[in-house]
C-alpha cells in the first residue's frame, strides 16, 4: 500500500504547463510490447504527451525503432493541433507555436560529400546492387542502418 502522496498522484491527471519558446525542450520516450509514448517536457515539467498501440507488424521492431517511431508520432501530432488551433481565429494559445525542424539528416547527408569513406560504400553499392549497402533518400544504409560520417562533430552530436 502506497503512501497518500502515492495514491493521490495515481487519482489526478497531470497538469501540462505552457511552453516558454525561448527555452529548450526535451523529449522523452518508451516503447513496451505493443504501445509507444512520449512526453514533451520543459525544465522538469510536462507540456505535452502521447501514447498509442503498435501494430502486429510495428510490435516485431527493435526498441530504437519503436522509441524513433514515438517521436515522429509525437511531433505529428503536435504539427497537427498547432495547424488546427493556429489558424483558429483568436486562439492565443498555438498561435505562436513553431515546431523545429530537425537538420540533423540533412548534415549527414552534408557531411557524406567529405567523408572517402562513403565513397567507398558508393563505390561498393554500384558494384553490388544486393550487397549489404543501400540509399534511401539521400542516407546511406548497411543493412538498413543509417551509416554515420566519420565526422566528430556530427557523431558528438548524435550520441
Amino acid at each position: 500500500m502506497g503512501t497518500n502522496k502515492e495514491r493521490i498522484s495515481m487519482t489526478i491527471s497531470p497538469t501540462l504547463a505552457m511552453p516558454n519558446f525561448n527555452d529548450s525542450f526535451t523529449i522523452e520516450t518508451d516503447a513496451w510490447g505493443d504501445r509507444i509514448g512520449a512526453i514533451l517536457t520543459q525544465r522538469g515539467k510536462p507540456i505535452a504527451y502521447m501514447s498509442r498501440a503498435l501494430g502486429v507488424t510495428k510490435q516485431s521492431w527493435s526498441t530504437y525503432t519503436k522509441e524513433m517511431l514515438a517521436i515522429v508520432e509525437a511531433i505529428r501530432r503536435e504539427n497537427s493541433a498547432a495547424d488546427a488551433l493556429s489558424s483558429k481565429p483568436n486562439s492565443p494559445v498555438l498561435h505562436h507555436l513553431h515546431v523545429a525542424v530537425v537538420t540533423l539528416w540533412d548534415e549527414i547527408k552534408d557531411a557524406y560529400k567529405r567523408d572517402t569513406y562513403i565513397q567507398s560504400v558508393e563505390h561498393v553499392a554500384k558494384a553490388q546492387p544486393d550487397g549489404p549497402y543501400s540509399q534511401r533518400q539521400g542516407l546511406w544504409l548497411f543493412k538498413g542502418m543509417v551509416v554515420i560520417p566519420s565526422c566528430e562533430v556530427l557523431r558528438t552530436k548524435i550520441l
